[in-house]
């Protein structure tokens, strides 16, 4: 198990076994894309025969990957829609300027491990992209140039992502709005580029990103919510999401510590859709039409 500093997923060993993941992919309703991500989705030893099962359904996946491991893509040729390197500077000199970035992600061979995985599917004609997370802390939105550059190496789009901190603990990697707004501008002038995150450049979706339904390995779903849900206040009251407002506290469940707390709404976006219900064996999801799922 890798322990990636800054990754949104519980520090767990838990895995969704080939079994269960069958099941949910029989069950999933008309869906746009299905992407598979983790933490890092090679570490999971039926990888290759989950794939193997989309494709058999034709729902063909996407792959998001650190590319940290050693990978072999050539069991994945044909079999997948997208393979997803998620890389964080353009070069690897640039990796010093963070030293937990360094320390408990990196190597240096980091750099050199993410651009093996391009290579690969270049050769084998997979279609790829770079993931390109922008935060506040390292300011590694200033190589934006850079890695345009690297993504037009290797034909590959480059998804632009906003870092967004999970725990009160990652906040100085938040940027604020005006920030994103600017360098989504300067992004937006790129035809590779793709601005992953709500802004004045880039619409329909929810500020996680994409619109999603994410479904954990033991089975839980969670999804965007329908701006009626209601939510506890941290001082005991109910509102419903659409009432809170950006400084609000709430209380939240930490995936670091698994423990519910105290935090403040930091960010509050819309967007309208017509939503369908989906029935699983926990209760029923209201999900748009366009939602990619992430197992």
């Amino acid at each position: 198990m890798l322990n990636c500093y800054g990754c949104y997923r519980p520090k767990t060993i838990e895995q969704m076994t080939y079994e269960q993941f069958k099941t949910v992919i029989d069950k999933l309703p008309s869906v746009n894309n299905i992407t598979l991500t983790g933490g890092e989705p090679f570490v999971h030893p039926d990888l290759l025969k989950m794939v193997r099962y989309c494709a058999k359904k034709n729902r063909k996946p996407r792959i998001v990957t650190s590319g940290f491991l050693p990978i072999d893509l050539e069991p994945y040729k044909n079999l997948i829609e997208l393979i997803s390197v998620t890389i964080k500077f353009p070069d690897n000199q640039y990796m010093k300027i963070d030293s937990k970035w360094k320390t408990r992600d990196f190597n240096k061979k980091t750099f050199q491990k993410s651009i093996k995985v391009l290579e690969q599917a270049v050769e084998l004609g997979i279609p790829r992209a770079i993931n390109f997370c922008v935060d506040n802390f390292t300011k590694n939105y200033r190589y934006m140039l850079r890695m345009v550059k690297l993504a037009e190496e290797y034909d590959a789009s480059l998804v632009l992502l906003k870092f967004i901190p999970y725990t009160s603990d990652l906040k100085m990697f938040l940027l604020s709005d005006y920030d994103w707004n600017y360098i989504c501008k300067h992004a937006s002038r790129f035809d590779r580029v793709h601005i992953a995150f709500p802004s004045k450049y880039s619409y329909d979706m929810c500020s996680g990103g994409v619109n999603r339904m994410n479904i954990l390995a033991n089975g839980d779903v969670n999804s965007c919510l329908k701006k009626d849900t209601l939510i506890q206040m941290a001082n005991g009251d109910i509102k419903k999401i659409k009432n809170i407002d950006i400084g609000d506290k709430v209380i939240s469940f930490n995936e670091k510590t698994k423990k519910t707390e105290k935090d403040i709404c930091i960010d509050k976006r819309k967007f309208h859709k017509e939503i369908f219900e989906v029935e699983t064996t926990k209760g029923y999801i209201y999900v748009t039409k366009e939602h990619p799922f992430y197992i």
